[in-house]
């Protein structure tokens, strides 16, 4: 039964149609993803949005990621959030963006975790909520993502969802800052220089604030300038 039920598909796939200029992995995936296909459903997505084996088309890259996400996807649950955040393809709707945004949170998406988390921060298309934000930052800090990190040593910084706690601050500022996130470079540089969670150190202090600036942060090359340092 297996069997045939895998023919039966594989020859409804051979006859759907696959639209004109599409090609590589969008017209290898196409029929796939016509079939319901999840992760072909996301590569399609993909490539409607950046135009990369397809006329870039932003309505057909949501088309996909809807479809994608509404079999449950986390990555195509993602997508579709960033579509409504960034009203392409679709009508720009920060409440939208937080649903989906959620959604694939819930299933352990980092890059969804850290956006929800920062829709609560600061209380756009959600109601503000410092704990909530909290959480989901640390959810995806502990999976290693350094924009995450930074956010949840920021909330240790301010006291905002948890207790202040200085040393956790800079804890989570430095596993961000030695993967290259620039703004938690300068937040550990700054931590060094005013002794906050670390004690006062202006050569390690500088070092960070160079990182930083060299990236072009612009907070820490005001702040080297200030210093009499260059970067």
């Amino acid at each position: 039964m297996a069997l045939l039920l895998s023919m039966a598909t594989t020859a409804m796939a051979q006859t759907v149609v696959i639209p004109n200029g599409l090609t590589g992995e969008a017209r290898q995936y196409y029929p796939d993803a016509v079939m319901g296909n999840a992760q072909a459903q996301l590569v399609m997505g993909y490539c409607y949005k950046t135009g990369e084996g397809a006329p870039m088309d932003h309505n057909q890259a949501a088309y996909w990621y809807r479809k994608a996400a509404e079999q449950g996807d986390a990555m195509g649950m993602y997508n579709l959030g960033v579509c409504y955040e960034e009203g392409v393809g679709t009508p720009q709707d920060d409440v939208q963006a937080a649903y989906w945004f959620e959604k694939s949170a819930q299933e352990g998406d980092k890059f969804a975790q850290c956006s929800i988390g920062n829709y609560y921060f600061f209380g756009k298309g959600v109601k503000l909520d410092y704990k909530k934000a909290f959480k989901w930052f640390e959810k995806a800090a502990k999976q290693d993502f350094a924009p995450a990190q930074r956010c949840l040593g920021m909330c240790y910084d301010e006291g905002k969802g948890t207790k202040k706690n200085s040393k956790k601050a800079v804890e989570w500022y430095r596993k961000a800052a030695e993967q290259g996130d620039a703004e938690a470079q300068f937040n550990l540089g700054v931590s060094y220089l005013e002794g906050e969670g670390v004690s006062k150190n202006q050569t390690e202090a500088i070092s960070w604030l160079r990182r930083a600036a060299q990236q072009g942060d612009v907070d820490a090359q005001n702040t080297l300038r200030e210093l009499g340092s260059n970067w």
